[in-house]
């Protein structure tokens, strides 16, 4: 009787684990069950030269109960502060976190509520050691695109410099763009893309360029709390 117990024993073990793969793979199937519709990125220069870094993000289908945004890994020591949020208030989020296993990124995880269309936006504040001037040219280091572990359908960036810059060119790995906004299709997985943009100021004084350096984060809605 040992044989047959041993050998039904084995059989259980199996259906067990097949049953646990198969289970575990419903849950992956339906955590990806959704849709990056749309990416609103938007790169902002405050006058103390910090750079606010905005992305509102739309997603269709079921969303996941957490979200990887990543950036070029370059951008995370220039990170100084975050916040997520919806509608409805702020949301989790981790800095710092892994993104897929993928080395080169700065990764941003976010709890969802699970609704559907999901609408939400990160906000990241990034140091002022990324704008440079030499002579009358500016150069603004930024990242030119988001990153998802999946592609999204339609990513709309613009850049917001003084409206009296001039002579805008944006080098970027997918190809330059020669205006402060500009529009990326079907915005591959892991896409790790950052950019300068150079510009000229056509006033005779420094406004192309930060004057104070003490900018307060006044932009940010007291209510919603920032992660570090």
């Amino acid at each position: 009787m040992k044989k047959p117990l041993a050998a039904l024993g084995l059989w259980v073990f199996i259906a067990f684990f097949l049953l646990f793969t198969l289970n575990i793979e419903r849950v992956s199937a339906q955590n990806d069950d959704y849709v990056i519709q749309n990416v609103d990125h938007q790169i902002k220069m405050l006058q103390s030269g910090h750079i606010v870094v905005s992305d509102t993000i739309t997603l269709t289908g079921q969303p996941p109960n957490n979200l990887l945004i990543g950036f070029p890994h370059k951008y995370g020591n220039q990170i100084i502060k975050g916040v997520a949020f919806d509608q409805n208030g702020i949301l989790p989020m981790n800095l710092g976190v892994l993104f897929g296993n993928r080395s080169g990124f700065y990764g941003v995880e976010i709890t969802l509520p699970g609704a559907s269309p999901e609408v939400f936006t990160v906000v990241l504040i990034l140091s002022n050691d990324l704008v440079t001037k030499a002579g009358k040219t500016y150069a603004l280091d930024f990242p030119a695109y988001p990153s998802f572990t999946k592609v999204a359908d339609r990513c709309n960036v613009t850049l917001d410099i003084p409206v009296d810059a001039v002579d805008v060119t944006i080098t970027k790995p997918d190809g330059n763009a020669n205006a402060s906004s500009f529009v990326k299709d079907d915005l591959e997985a892991f896409t790790n893309s950052p950019a300068i943009a150079t510009y000229a100021n056509s006033l005779p004084d420094n406004r192309g360029f930060p004057r104070r350096r003490n900018q307060s984060f006044r932009h940010i809605p007291r209510n919603k709390q920032v992660s570090r």
